[in-house]
């Protein structure tokens, strides 16, 4: 009986040693799997872009980024404008005869 309990000991020593090789096998298997997966994708994408090299994609990511500079600079214009607009205070003439002011004000457009 004694016996059993010296050898349980030396089992439950001899898997505390073998855990960090088995996470690192578990870790390894992942990362296979994870570069198979990739592989599998590449085939998924259009003939064109499998062939383009490193340096064309990075310029088609500059021209991309390019593209979203150009977006950011034509909201800031349309910003621009919109506060400018804010400050304008104009008389209108309804058919009726009545006149209204129209004025921009913050987010909404004021009609007294």
């Amino acid at each position: 009986m004694a016996n059993l309990g010296s050898r349980q000991r030396m089992e439950g020593k001899s898997i505390k040693y073998q855990l960090p090789n088995l996470r690192a096998s578990k870790t390894s298997l992942k990362i296979k799997q994870i570069l198979e997966q990739e592989k599998n994708i590449i085939p998924g994408f259009p003939a064109a872009l499998q062939q383009m090299d490193m340096k064309s994609l990075e310029e088609e990511y500059k021209a991309l980024q390019g593209d979203k500079s150009g977006e950011v600079e034509y909201f800031q214009s349309l910003d621009e404008t919109i506060n400018g607009m804010k400050g304008i205070l104009d008389p209108v003439k309804c058919q009726c005869g009545l006149e209204y002011n129209l004025k921009l004000d913050g987010e909404a457009m004021d009609i007294s």
